[in-house]
């Protein structure tokens, strides 16, 4: 079996949680592990020092160049409204947009990657990771495992509190720092998205919301925010058709 490692960085100045050389900072403990990864960075990194580090430290990792997609909010044709349970600073319509870049780069990954499985793992996934050393493990026995063919598998953070309305609030269904599936399946669910996306403008909301909402194309396992997100169990079934 073979899995890929697929992540982003893109630029929002003044909104990003924290300042973006912790993102690197964090990225390097997944690079450390040695497993192939497809980073896909924003142009307006181009020459600065943490990429120069990460090109000549981390042979394992593919530097993709790419810009952040908000096109599709040119042809929205009204304006953008968002969520009234938000963080006004953090939960733009840029942010938004990065978050739905996920599925996006996944499909991207495979014309860079022959890899039968791709994994979405979130930059800094490694500030919600206490036994930093054991979570490292766990990414590099997921390049040994087999996995299934018909379903993404996700981690669910809090399966039974949903909101009332999926457009004005955050749903936690699943926890959103990691995915993984089969290649074949990841272009069904980008377009899924996209139609999600569509039906429920002029609402924009967070990519676990719309995953709620497309959820059959998934498999869980509970996790949280924490190091649980890597903890893929053993054996199928203990994975939740959700």
């Amino acid at each position: 079996m073979s899995l890929t490692l697929v992540t982003a960085l893109f630029s929002f100045p003044g909104q990003q949680n924290r300042p973006y050389h912790e993102y690197f900072d964090y990225f390097e403990l997944i690079a450390t592990t040695q497993v192939p990864i497809l980073f896909f960075l924003d142009p307006v990194f181009q020459g600065t020092p943490e990429v120069a580090r990460i090109l000549e430290t981390f042979p394992s990792v593919s530097i993709q160049w790419l810009p952040l997609d908000s096109s599709f909010l040119e042809a929205w044709g009204e304006p953008v409204q968002l969520p009234t349970h938000r963080n006004v600073r953090k939960d733009t319509q840029e942010y938004m947009c990065i978050q739905l870049m996920k599925l996006k780069c996944l499909v991207r990954s495979r014309d860079l990657t022959r890899a039968e499985y791709l994994a979405w793992i979130d930059c800094g996934i490694f500030h919600i990771i206490q036994n930093v050393a054991q979570a490292q493990q766990r990414l590099k026995d997921m390049t040994t495992r087999i996995f299934l063919r018909d379903a993404i598998i996700a981690p669910k953070c809090c399966p039974s509190i949903i909101p009332q309305d999926i457009t004005e609030s955050v749903c936690w269904f699943f926890a959103g720092g990691f995915l993984l599936g089969h290649r074949d399946l990841l272009e069904p669910a980008y377009q899924r998205q996209r139609d999600m996306v569509e039906l429920h403008k002029p609402k924009l909301f967070w990519e676990v919301n719309y995953w709620f909402l497309m959820k059959d194309l998934f498999v869980g396992y509970e996790a949280n925010h924490n190091d649980s997100i890597l903890f893929i169990p053993a054996s199928f079934d203990d994975l939740d058709r959700v």
